[in-house]
């Protein structure tokens, strides 16, 4: 029986966040206050971003920069896979359905799923808010398939309250977490 997968991409298949941390740094030219990396941390750019530099021009040329330095930065190998990866790799090498979904922009998204050697026709959605990962929900509701995050405890929630399978992602191993996918995906 084909089973449906979606994988949230940053802290499940890989913890990219120093990385992602040191790359708007280094575009900003200056260090990000922990208070500050905290609120933002997986949330969409052009809201905080703009919100920091203080114009939307200005913040589109520091995300530009943050992804040229991203990509770099990832190719260089800054940054950890985990569990999920291997997990997608098994899961689409069983031709389960397995798709991928990210707050991170596509270029960010590209270079990871790259350095993961994950094929990137997996990648769904990009620059996905909150709102839209509980949009893509539906698409689990009709196929009954289990959403893997690693989010916050909103989603989690939400997952729940729709009666959507859902794996928070915790740093279990490779083996806790098959289990627990093919266990909430029957």
């Amino acid at each position: 029986m084909r089973r449906y997968f979606y994988f949230d991409v940053d802290g499940v298949l890989v913890d990219s966040r120093a990385t992602v941390r040191a790359a708007y740094e280094e575009a900003l030219g200056q260090r990000v206050d922990d208070a500050l990396w905290e609120k933002v941390w997986g949330k969409p750019w052009r809201g905080w971003l703009v919100e920091h530099v203080g114009e939307v021009g200005e913040a589109i040329g520091v995300h530009r920069r943050k992804n040229d330095v991203y990509r770099e930065l990832i190719r260089g190998g800054h940054a950890t896979p985990l569990a999920g990866a291997e997990a997608v790799r098994r899961l689409y090498g069983m031709d389960h359905g397995v798709r991928l979904i990210t707050g991170a922009s596509e270029t960010a998204a590209h270079a990871v799923l790259h350095w993961l050697n994950i094929p990137i026709q997996l990648l769904d959605v990009t620059e996905a808010s909150h709102s839209d990962k509980v949009t893509r929900l539906a698409y689990l509701e009709s196929r009954g398939g289990v959403i893997h995050t690693d989010d916050d405890e909103k989603l989690i929630a939400e997952l729940e309250e729709r009666r959507v399978p859902a794996v928070h992602f915790h740093g279990q191993s490779l083996n806790e977490l098959m289990d627990e996918l093919w266990t909430r995906s029957s």
